[in-house]
């Protein structure tokens, strides 16, 4: 019978401790999500911003300002926060990138190459080429689940959407 104590005290402890870490975990998560929000926030007031649409991707969040032609980023890298406001009249073209690797099954009958995702981003290419090449990390499947593949490749395809109509209808107003 005490046998049976022990196991039940240990397994108890351990969903305990359990418990915690996902609780000490998520409270993390949410304080980095804040500050990458108040992050957001100050770069809009700074630049006279006011963001209609905004997306949440892992460690980036974007927001664009519509009216302003304006698309801003705050990207965590570590214990800071690089931010970056792009200019919708400076992007001459914004493309869903999908980045491959080649896997190789040896031992079969025949050599198959199968192709594994490993990136889905959206680019910004500017215009004279005034900038390198920005790019969005939407899917990583070293940070994303496969799972969520479909609805992240969903968000890359209506910003990219969403994107080309903004710098499609500037350049029809400067013809």
């Amino acid at each position: 019978m005490s046998t049976i104590l022990i196991a039940m005290l240990l397994l108890g402890s351990v969903a305990l401790i359990i418990c915690l870490l996902v609780f000490v975990n998520n409270r993390n998560e949410k304080q980095r999500r804040k500050k990458k929000f108040m992050q957001l926030g100050e770069l809009g007031s700074a630049n006279g911003l006011s963001f209609a649409s905004q997306e949440m991707v892992k460690k980036t969040i974007m927001a664009l300002d519509a009216v302003n032609r304006k698309l801003a980023m705050v990207e965590e890298s570590g214990d800071a926060f690089v931010t970056l406001i792009i200019a919708l009249d400076d992007i001459q073209k914004c493309t869903i990138k999908k980045e491959y690797t080649r896997i190789v099954h040896e031992g079969r009958k025949s050599q198959a190459i199968e192709m594994l995702l490993n990136e889905i981003a959206l680019t910004f290419d500017f215009k004279n080429n005034k900038a390198p090449v920005v790019k969005i990390r939407f899917y990583d499947i070293n940070v994303n689940s496969i799972c969520q593949l479909p609805a992240l490749e969903k968000k890359a395809a209506d910003w990219e959407i969403m994107l080309i109509k903004l710098i499609k209808r500037q350049e029809l107003q400067m013809v």
